[in-house]
Protein backbone atom coordinates (compact mmCIF):
# COMPACT_ATOMS: atom_id res chain seq x y z
CA UNK A 1 0.00 0.00 0.00
CA UNK A 2 2.75 2.98 0.84
CA UNK A 3 4.02 1.90 -2.52
CA UNK A 4 0.82 3.36 -4.12
CA UNK A 5 0.12 6.44 -1.45
CA UNK A 6 1.98 8.86 -0.97
CA UNK A 7 2.64 10.89 2.01
CA UNK A 8 0.10 13.27 1.03
CA UNK A 9 -2.27 11.16 0.11
CA UNK A 10 -2.07 9.44 3.48
CA UNK A 11 -2.22 12.91 5.48
CA UNK A 12 -5.61 13.73 3.22
CA UNK A 13 -6.96 10.27 4.29
CA UNK A 14 -5.93 10.92 8.22
CA UNK A 15 -7.51 14.78 7.83
CA UNK A 16 -11.02 12.71 6.66
CA UNK A 17 -10.56 10.54 9.34
CA UNK A 18 -10.69 13.01 11.77
CA UNK A 19 -13.28 15.40 10.47
CA UNK A 20 -15.64 12.48 10.38
CA UNK A 21 -14.82 11.10 14.08
CA UNK A 22 -15.18 14.72 14.92
CA UNK A 23 -18.38 15.14 13.20
CA UNK A 24 -19.81 11.85 15.41
CA UNK A 25 -18.72 12.98 18.28
CA UNK A 26 -20.05 16.42 17.73
CA UNK A 27 -23.67 14.97 16.55
CA UNK A 28 -23.73 12.97 20.03
CA UNK A 29 -22.43 15.89 22.17
CA UNK A 30 -24.33 18.88 20.50
CA UNK A 31 -28.25 17.66 21.33
CA UNK A 32 -27.25 16.35 24.98
CA UNK A 33 -26.09 19.91 25.42
CA UNK A 34 -29.13 21.45 23.89
CA UNK A 35 -31.75 19.18 25.88
CA UNK A 36 -29.70 19.91 29.06
CA UNK A 37 -30.17 24.01 28.67
CA UNK A 38 -33.59 23.38 27.00
CA UNK A 39 -34.68 21.25 30.84
CA UNK A 40 -33.05 24.11 32.44
CA UNK A 41 -34.68 26.76 31.09
CA UNK A 42 -37.82 24.88 31.68
CA UNK A 43 -37.18 24.37 35.04
CA UNK A 44 -36.52 28.42 35.52
CA UNK A 45 -39.69 29.47 33.67
CA UNK A 46 -41.62 26.96 36.15
CA UNK A 47 -39.93 28.25 38.95
CA UNK A 48 -41.13 31.85 37.67
CA UNK A 49 -44.73 30.54 37.40
CA UNK A 50 -44.57 29.16 40.98
CA UNK A 51 -43.22 32.43 42.72
CA UNK A 52 -45.68 34.16 40.50
CA UNK A 53 -48.51 31.90 42.17
CA UNK A 54 -47.14 32.74 45.58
Amino acid sequence: MSRFCGRRTKKKIGAAAVAVGAGVVLSMLIPFWGWIMAMGGVIIIVGWKIMEGN
